[in-house]
């Protein structure tokens, strides 16, 4: 395995590879095999799953015999060779070349000799018996050929074909047919005739000196085929007719190789009865001993903890009591040999530096883990997922709880499930159900409250929708905000200049997300640094993009005033949370965050709800807050007026210094250039829903302008205006102010009035 995880898949070569303690089996196997000499062949099978490590056996049995130097093993590759000819040819030349190669004695010169001539004149008998049952027909009929007969007709191999052709019937053939049968004795003359020139000696005398050269032999030839079960069903049928063909040779032993299943699958579509033609061949039949869970675990669990060494952002969150449940319930039933494991742990760690991140994880590891496993495992089902990701996340903003929605997404998990492989089905279902606790309300009829949720998105589970797509995609989106930078902003908080400067340089929808992330992170905030964390956030609503919360989404500043209030909700006592504020509001002046601050504590006290500030430093605050806002407005009024938030702050000027506002713009707004920028700040948004979908629509209340300016003194601006002078955005805003004046007159009132 190299350092990114890959593993080659290889069977393993020596003893000091073995983990699964298959070292034994292979010595006493190799033991068995030294000790056989007998009149005839040993033919063993060891047989066993795909992956379940034959192979690797099969390298350790031949390692522990070819120890002893006068031991030779010859392994033979069938499946390099198509057609009975050239698989008989094959397996004799090979034999012969092995045993010419290491045994250099006479015998073993001679052994070797006439095991070539043995497959010689095998693979000519088989070519030729195949070229007649071919030309059969045209054989028998033709007077054209005898001029060819003759070449051949005194080999013993011919006379023997002769004989049986000499019993049929005459018949029909046309000249073209004719002269391709004539060609095809003519090739097949030359190769006899070559056979007859090397020996004159018959099949039967060539089997007979090698049966006496293998008896002087003082140990057993041991010849290994591997990989049988990769054959087609014809190969298998001549394979193992070769073998059982050759089964009376003293001093041999085949050790075959196979998925026992396939091959009988195979030999039945041959042609035979699988299982009782392999009985007849086999006489030592073993299976991979099997392998048990704690072996095969271990070796996974070591691969994983090699891939967390390698990655210590992943290392560093890694829940232990996660993954337990999930493999216990999910994981576990991947896992059946070593070629699992190393399918498995190869891609992972290349999929675990992809997401590693810079300075803390990217993903959550073990949700990574078990993503994997179905990417690996039941790729179907996991290319599935993203397709439904609103329902695996629950994050539909108008998903209801009830009877039918159940019935809907348990028909998506099933109809996922039911996309991988029948054996992983049931890992399937439990890892998806244990990913996402977001399906408890399906399965479970369980909820969980936002604190869980906001804990599931700190551990960028898969399960939140903000985290989803990384797991899929398998890197992170560049529009998203990454965990690193929110470990970044989260070690900066006490140093204001340096976060805000990092906020203001990301648009509007990162610098929401970025804010709605760290909620998440709220419990990682320094209390020890508390004072300057709350300068700090105060500071942020004023460097952030501002604009209105909508229905469904909260804008930057107010998420930068959700963050402060439960940062200061982590110190129990109100009066440190109003000095706190208080400290940080002298040097900060963020008066977006503190305006819905006191607005909240506000609106709690009139309702007579629990607050978060003390009295004395509520009150305190709200001086504060008034004396600075309006010195901020004297030292630039239309800066101040064209401020995206200047009607609700004079609306608080009002309410907390009793009509404060509403005094300051009468005195402010004494030109046409400050009233025009008056009648855009008092425009709103509004959105209509039709046939067509949601529509944007704009107006001007009537009590806004009757309140802050006054009817009458509207009026009056209204009709000193120049249009043709004005922008296209002050243009719609005097007409906004003057159809809101209309309808007073007429004493009509809209539905936002």
């Amino acid at each position: 395995m190299d350092d990114l995880g890959f593993a080659d898949d290889r069977p393993i070569e020596a003893h000091d590879q073995d983990l699964l303690g298959r070292s034994t089996f292979a010595k006493n196997l190799a033991a068995a095999i030294a000790g056989w000499k007998n009149k005839e062949s040993l033919v063993i099978a060891l047989t066993g799953a795909w992956g379940s490590g034959k192979s690797s056996i099969k390298n350790l049995a031949i390692q522990e015999f070819a120890a002893n130097p006068s031991h030779e093993v010859i392994e033979y590759n069938p499946w390099e060779w198509t057609g009975q000819e050239k698989l008989s040819s094959s397996f004799f030349n090979e034999v012969s070349l092995a045993i010419k190669r290491k045994d250099k004695s006479e015998d073993g010169k001679q052994l070797a000799k006439v095991l070539r001539q043995y497959g010689r004149k095998l693979s000519a008998g088989a070519v030729l018996m195949e070229g007649f049952a071919k030309y059969l027909p045209l054989f028998l009929g033709s007077a054209l050929v005898t001029s060819y007969l003759s070449v051949w007709a005194e080999n013993p191999v011919a006379q023997t074909v002769m004989a049986v052709l000499s019993g049929g019937s005459a018949l029909a053939a046309s000249a073209a047919a004719l002269k391709r049968l004539a060609r095809f004795l003519s090739d097949r003359a030359e190769g006899l005739d070559q056979s007859a020139k090397e020996n004159e000696l018959t099949l039967s005398e060539i089997r007979g000196e090698i049966r006496t050269l293998l008896a002087k032999r003082e140990h057993p030839l041991l010849i290994v085929m591997d990989d049988i079960d990769r054959l087609s069903p014809d190969q298998m049928k001549a394979l193992f007719q070769l073998v059982k063909g050759n089964m009376d040779f003293p001093n041999v032993v085949f050790l075959l190789l196979f998925q026992r299943d396939i091959v009988e699958q195979g030999l039945e579509l041959a042609g035979f009865k699988g299982a009782e033609y392999l009985e007849k061949i086999i006489q030592a039949p073993f299976s991979v001993p099997a392998l048990s869970t704690e072996r095969l675990e271990a070796v996974l669990f070591e691969r994983l903890d090699a891939i967390l060494t390698n990655e210590p952002q992943l290392a560093g969150k890694f829940d232990t009591d996660y993954w337990t449940g999930v493999y216990r319930k999910g994981l576990s039933q991947f896992f059946h040999n070593l070629r699992d494991v190393y399918r498995y742990t190869s891609t992972l760690a290349f999929h675990c530096r992809l997401l590693r991140g810079a300075d803390v994880a990217e993903i959550n590891a073990v949700d990574l883990f078990a993503l994997e496993c179905l990417r690996t495992f039941a790729p179907a089902s996991y290319d599935a997922m993203p397709q439904h990701k609103v329902a695996l996340t629950g994050s539909g903003l108008l998903m209801r709880q009830d009877q039918t929605e159940k019935g809907r997404i348990t028909d998506i998990v099933q109809s996922i499930v039911a996309l991988a492989p029948q054996d992983y089905r049931s890992g399937a279902e439990q890892i998806i159900k244990q990913l996402f606790p977001t399906l408890d309300w399906v399965f479970k009829n369980t909820t969980y409250d936002g604190s869980t949720h906001g804990r599931w998105l700190r551990e960028s589970r898969v399960c939140r929708v903000e985290t989803f797509d990384r797991y899929f995609e398998l890197a992170l989106p560049i529009s998203e905000v990454s965990n690193s930078l929110l470990h970044s902003l989260t070690l900066l908080l006490p140093d204001s200049e340096r976060f805000c400067d990092i906020l203001r340089n990301q648009n509007e929808s990162q610098q929401k997300t970025v804010l709605e992330r760290l909620e998440s992170y709220v419990d990682d905030f320094p209390l020890e640094q508390s004072s300057a964390v709350v300068e700090t956030l105060l500071n942020v609503g004023e460097v952030v993009s501002g604009r209105e919360s909508s229905i469904t989404s909260l804008s930057p500043p107010v998420q930068a005033f959700r963050l402060l209030r439960f940062f200061l909700l982590r110190h129990d006592d109100p009066a440190t949370r109003s000095g706190l504020l208080l400290r940080a509001f002298e040097n900060a002046k963020g008066y977006l965050v503190l305006e819905r601050l006191l607005s909240l504590e506000a609106s709690s006290r009139r309702e007579a709800k629990p607050t978060d500030l003390d009295d004395a430093g509520f009150e305190q605050l709200k001086l504060m807050f008034v004396t600075d806002l309006l010195a901020q407005a004297n030292h630039n009024p239309e800066a101040f007026i064209a401020h995206w938030n200047f009607i609700s702050f004079v609306h608080r000027l009002n309410y907390f210094a009793d009509g404060a506002g509403s005094q300051w713009i009468k005195q402010q707004v004494t030109t046409l250039e400050r009233f025009v920028l008056f009648a855009e700040a008092a425009v709103n948004k509004g959105t209509s829903y039709g046939g067509n979908g949601p529509s944007a629509f704009y107006f001007v209340r009537i009590a806004t302008l009757d309140e802050l300016l006054g009817i009458e003194t509207c009026q009056g601006w209204i009709e000193k205006i120049q249009r043709a002078e004005l922008t296209e955005p002050a243009r719609q805003a005097i007409d906004l102010v003057e159809d809101a004046l209309g309808r007073h007159q007429r004493g009509e009132k809209s539905d936002y009035d």
